[in-house]
């Protein structure tokens, strides 16, 4: 079985917790984004520019795909990511990574998305700013195993 795990991140807190599901999966590969403080404010005013990985995801049987979490959505880094690939028939396990913790409509978005670009939601995690790091393991490790 071949494994991806991909990230949008702004800060570089999501892809700490890709690191961590790498480090749990020592034969997945790993592909993100980092933005950066200065990228912040574009996507806050709707400017969706910048490079999103486009990957060939033809070879891959399992994606675990993470971004960040803002006003209880996927971030528009994290939604265009996916938005851009080609998904379809795919088993996908999602991470956010919500800084205050509010993260409500995450998972609804994601099945939403999971059902206009046609892959299986298989999983959805958030893990709060706020959890403790014996809580973000135990998050990534039900993740890993369901």
């Amino acid at each position: 079985m071949k494994i991806l795990v991909l990230y949008s991140s702004y800060m570089g807190n999501t892809k700490q917790l890709a690191e961590q599901i790498v480090e749990q999966i020592p034969e997945a590969e790993i592909q993100g984004v980092v933005f950066g403080r200065w990228r912040i404010f574009p996507h806050l005013i709707g400017i969706r520019g910048g490079n999103y990985p486009i990957l060939d995801l033809t070879e891959y049987d399992l994606i675990y795909a993470g971004g960040p979490v803002w006003m209880e959505r996927p971030a528009p880094g994290f939604s265009r990511l996916l938005k851009n690939l080609d998904l379809e028939g795919k088993q996908i396990k999602c991470f956010s990574r919500a800084g205050s913790g509010h993260a409500k409509l995450v998972t609804e978005k994601l099945e939403k998305l999971a059902s206009e670009k046609k892959f299986e939601l298989v999983k959805s995690v958030i893990i709060s700013g706020k959890d403790t790091s014996e809580t973000v393991e135990e998050k990534i490790k039900d993740l890993i195993a369901s």
